[in-house]
């Protein structure tokens, strides 16, 4: 499992954009292959002031693009199957539990770009350039 410290969500997207670099940084213990290289697969999300996993999020590639949804909230101030209150739209008051969070990013070299990335917390979408 890949483990991410997030430092709130605009930070999560950022680091979507530089994966490669951080496969580069594990190959400084061993040989990074392609598939080191991919942010498909399950990521926590981890706390950076507590230390603690918030979450567990699912990153796959649908056509050609990312897309990503929260699998499990593990720790939440509004319990285990918190709501996003602050969100708009349809997605208001819905489980924060199975909701797509990332959507749309495409290959961009040897990155990631473009696309949107939803922060339940604050409800508030970011573009992820």
């Amino acid at each position: 499992m890949r483990v991410l410290r997030s430092f709130g969500w605009p930070a999560f997207a950022a680091m979507l954009l530089v994966l490669s670099g951080l496969a580069g940084q594990r190959a400084l213990a061993q040989t990074a292959t392609p598939a080191d290289m991919s942010p498909v697969g399950i990521w926590k999300q981890i706390d950076d002031k507590t230390g603690e996993a918030k979450s567990l999020i699912q990153i796959s590639e649908v056509n050609g693009e990312l897309t990503g949804k929260v699998l499990k909230v593990l720790k939440s101030r509004k319990g285990p199957n918190p709501l996003c209150d602050k969100c708009s739209g349809a997605l208001k008051n819905q489980p924060v539990t199975g909701m797509e969070i990332l959507r749309g990013m495409k290959p961009d070299g040897s990155s990631w770009s473009g696309g949107t990335i939803l922060d339940p917390k604050s409800g508030r979408t970011y573009r992820c350039d």
